[in-house]
């Protein structure tokens, strides 16, 4: 994917991207930053921490919105056991900011499933994204 790929509407503004380091959130990150927009992280969370400023990143994991189909995807094996709706992750979305939180997980098994990736050697999470993304 390159930028020309990006469908950013308007400049200015704010876009949150979360994996805005690498891979297709760099590509969305660099689009937005060229067009104006201000690109945010949960690196700003610490950053601003004891500030009248708030951040809060939401990690939503698949969301039942349609993209998959949209975008030929709909056999893949993402969001098949799990999916939020978008109005669950608004709801954990808007609670968590409230409660402060700098980073919302909405749906439990995607908590769990954050935390089981940082515990587990790449090598086997690099297998196990190329068997969920098996075709792709």
């Amino acid at each position: 994917m390159s930028g020309s790929d990006v469908p950013v509407v308007g400049t200015g503004g704010t876009a949150l991207i979360t994996g805005a380091s690498a891979g297709i959130g760099e590509v969305f990150a660099r689009e937005f930053a060229a067009r104006g927009h201000d690109v945010i992280s949960e690196a700003l969370a610490e950053e601003h921490r004891g500030t009248p400023v708030d951040v809060t990143v939401v990690c939503p994991g698949p969301v039942e919105t349609g993209f998959q189909e949209r975008a030929g995807m709909a056999d893949s094996t993402v969001g098949a056991v799990t999916a939020n709706t978008p109005d669950a992750v608004a709801e954990a979305a808007y609670e968590g900011a409230a409660a402060g939180e700098a980073v919302v997980i909405p749906r439990r098994s995607m908590r769990l499933l954050d935390r089981l990736v940082r515990v587990t050697p790449r090598r086997v999470v690099r297998r196990v994204s190329a068997l969920v993304n098996r075709g792709r």
